[in-house]
């Protein structure tokens, strides 16, 4: 960066006022969301699941260190919805940081008045997305992504980082925070950076310098989750995420078919649709007899086939980003004139990174809106880096410009209308725990994998969790969640039992002077109830709530998945 210190002072302030700015609009305009599972999260975390029990961790590949943070405020200072304020913090930083490199970007080409106009658009294009789906892994991406693309453009030069200690370890900061937050999503990350740091950093010499610290505390990361996964006695762990992978995105399952009992038929079904309540009997290595072997990695046709499905489908649902990063990819590759092959080499390699990456994912494990989505946005925001000087000097780059323009119109046009959808599933939420409520009132509810996501993502972010109409809430088989070590450890202090000899919750739950409300789909109580009556002739006495309909909601994670809940009543 050229500019001078008093200059990059001024920038800094321009760009804490843009962000905030920008931040504020989005959450007054179009509002924060929790989307998937960080409402769970952020309940554990707050013990208003736990009876006030700290919860130190819900899942070891994220959150590593910070989830002890999080418990020992939420036990010094209950009122307050500490995960959401540490997160968004970590969100605001992200967005900050991607304001400050395009305000550095322009500065060098026109006034800080234009460049404050073209970094507000850049936060609605890549970031804001992220900033509405509030999800711990989407933090991690962005801010991972922030840090690592400042590095590359702040510490280009020889010499640049004696000149900018304090920034460069406040990038570093941040990129170790989302790494902590979660190191998969700071993985693909890194990869995808690198190869663009590869391509904007001249020197090797510094581009070793500027990845040393990522890639040394990456690696330490990883190599501490390795050493853990290959050690560990968890159950959980032993499970997730592979296990789990298989069964549910990567259709790896033996065919229901080739079971020859019934035994064997309840067995499948029950791992098939991750009723994991049974560890003893439904070990690991039963649920991986279950996956049908596979050829060598990345070798297999079945699998391939499955990825250019999945990957089709969320490209043509985000087909307008899409065509934003294939459009910065031809300004790169038209803005030097004439064209050494080895930048053409260069080019080639970042322009398929993004897609690459994203293939390989999916096949290993799946993709979704969670990574696709944040990972192309850091993609798009390292393309404008590199393409924004041409872009803003060079006539013949209207082609591009203008394009691009129509189509972030689009994409904002399509922020709004999801930010609408996703208001509408939070008040179809609210309005169900409200019947759940009614019902459930003053009584013990349980809750399971298929309907616990409807019950938390009824919360707002900022807002602390308020479970006051229920005398407690159980979560009794959500996929491995009843075996987590601090959940486990509060649900048999509740039973004086042993969690790992099911059904002995159950017997607890039918013993108790309250009333025991249980929510669920018709379908998954099902696949329980027959596993217990196959397996331990255990018969579980419900019955359904004949005051009360079909609930039927809309995953705001699955748009394709449609649940229908129902009320039941357990009996002694």
């Amino acid at each position: 960066m050229r500019n001078s210190s008093s200059d990059r002072r001024s920038l800094f302030l321009i760009a804490v006022l843009v962000t905030a700015a920008c931040f504020l609009f989005t959450y007054l305009y179009y509002g924060f969301f929790y989307v998937e599972y960080e409402g769970m999260f952020d309940s554990f975390y707050s013990g208003h699941l736990t009876g006030g029990l700290p919860f130190r961790s819900v899942y070891f590949l994220g959150n590593i260190g910070t989830s002890h943070l999080y418990s020992l405020l939420y036990q010094a200072y209950p009122g307050v919805e500490w995960v959401s304020w540490f997160l968004y913090s970590y969100l605001f930083l992200s967005c900050l940081l991607a304001v400050y490199i395009i305000l550095s970007v322009v500065a060098e080409i026109s006034g800080a008045g234009i460049g404050a106009v073209i970094a507000a658009l850049v936060y609605f294009l890549v970031m804001a997305d992220s900033n509405i789906h509030f999800l711990f892994t989407r933090v991690s991406y962005m801010l991972v992504g922030s840090s690592l693309l400042g590095l590359v453009y702040f510490f280009g030069a020889a010499g640049s980082i004696r000149r900018q200690p304090g920034l460069f370890i406040l990038l570093c900061s941040g990129f170790a925070i989302g790494t902590l937050t979660r190191s998969e999503s700071a993985t693909a990350v890194l990869l995808q950076v690198f190869v663009f740091g590869f391509l904007y950093i001249k020197r090797i010499r510094q581009l070793i310098s500027v990845f040393l610290f990522p890639v040394l505390f990456l690696g330490v990361v990883l190599a501490a989750i390795a050493y853990d996964l290959s050690t560990t006695p968890y159950f959980y762990k032993q499970v997730e995420p592979d296990i789990e992978a298989q069964f549910t995105d990567r259709e790896n399952a033996v065919p229901l078919s080739q079971m020859h009992s019934h035994r064997d038929t309840v067995r499948w079904e029950a791992v098939k649709n991750i009723i994991w309540v049974d560890p003893p009997v439904l070990t690991p290595s039963y649920m991986r007899s279950l996956i049908l072997p596979e050829r060598p990695l990345y070798t297999d046709a079945r699998q391939w086939s499955r990825v250019a499905r999945v990957m089709t489908n969320i490209a043509g649902r985000y087909w307008y980003l899409c065509v934003i990063s294939w459009l910065l990819s031809l300004a790169l590759l038209i803005r030097r004139r004439p064209q050494s092959a080895w930048y053409l080499l260069q080019w080639l390699v970042f322009a398929a990174s993004f897609w690459v990456l994203i293939a390989v994912q999916t096949y290993t494990d799946k993709v979704n809106d969670r990574s696709f989505l944040p990972l192309l946005s850091i993609f798009i925001l390292a393309q404008l880096i590199a393409a924004l000087p041409a872009l803003l000097t060079q006539r013949r780059m209207i082609v591009v410009a203008l394009p691009v323009l129509t189509l972030s119109m689009i994409h904002l046009s399509r922020l709004s209308a999801e930010a609408d959808t996703l208001r509408g599933y939070r008040g179809a939420y609210q309005s169900t725990l409200a019947t759940i409520s009614h019902v459930a009132g003053g009584k013990v509810l349980v809750v399971n994998s298929s309907s616990c996501d409807y019950l938390f993502l009824s919360n707002e972010p900022f807002h602390p969790f308020d479970f006051s109409a229920f005398h407690r809430i159980y979560i009794t088989d959500g996929f491995n969640i009843p075996f987590l070590p601090y959940y486990r450890r509060y649900l048999e202090q509740e039973c004086h039992c042993d969690m790992a000899a099911f059904p002995s919750f159950w017997d607890y739950l039918r013993s108790r002077h309250q009333k025991v409300v249980i929510v669920s789909t018709p379908q998954h109580l099902s696949i329980l109830r027959s596993y217990m009556e196959a397996e331990h002739h255990y018969i579980l006495p419900i019955s359904a709530d004949t005051g009360t309909a079909l609930m039927t909601l809309q995953k705001s994670d699955a748009r394709d998945i449609t649940d229908s809940l129902q009320i039941y009543h357990l009996g002694q």
